[in-house]
């Protein structure tokens, strides 16, 4: 599968991101402005066999379903789709490269930060945290898709301590009732309960 066009499915099952990728774009959390779902049932896949073909695609389906930022559709998509290289030429390659290095902080602005931040310290605790790898990712499990991870016990009391200090208001209570009750209902009709 050489390219490929992308949808990120809500838990109701309607999309709210379209996109065009190649590899593992489709299920990369970290080069997209929103989240992808949790999960790889939500994500629906669609192969072409060239680039152009789904890039015509995004563009289709982001008409089709419409983008939120301009008040037609359901779609979080900044834009029309169909924009963008997967390999762009050396040409490209530099004038991406003088434009970042437009992108720079002005001295006024980096004097500000300077004052600002003159007569803090920080611990060496917190310099070592900011140096290099960092240890506390290396304790924890790998992440399996599709298992629950289970919460420490220390973890646990913590929630549950913070769940019972937090006051409800009559409103809330009144809701939560109400759901039950229809949740109830709901199972007797089936015939569970």
């Amino acid at each position: 599968m050489e390219f490929y066009t992308y949808l990120w499915l809500r838990y109701d099952g309607t999309p709210y991101y379209v996109g065009k990728g190649k590899g593992n774009r489709a299920y990369d959390n970290h080069s997209h402005r929103v989240n992808a779902p949790v999960g790889e049932g939500r994500i629906l896949v669609q192969e072409f066999p060239s680039e152009e073909a789904a890039f015509v695609a995004e563009k289709f389906l982001i008409s089709y379903y419409g983008r939120l930022d301009i008040g037609t559709g359901c779609l979080r998509n900044r834009t029309d789709g169909g924009e963008g290289l997967s390999n762009p030429s050396p040409e490209a390659r530099q004038k991406m490269s003088r434009a970042a290095s437009l992108r720079t902080i002005p001295p006024a602005h980096k004097e500000k930060l300077r004052v600002l931040h003159l007569g803090t310290h920080i611990s060496e605790e917190t310099r070592e945290k900011m140096r290099g790898p960092r240890k506390s990712y290396k304790k924890r499990r790998p992440y399996v898709p599709g298992s629950r991870r289970s919460l420490s016990l220390e973890t646990r009391q913590r929630m549950s301590c913070a769940a019972k200090r937090r006051q409800q208001t009559e409103e809330g209570k009144r809701h939560v009732f109400i759901a039950s009750k229809l949740g109830a209902a709901a199972r007797w009709q089936k015939g569970i309960i």
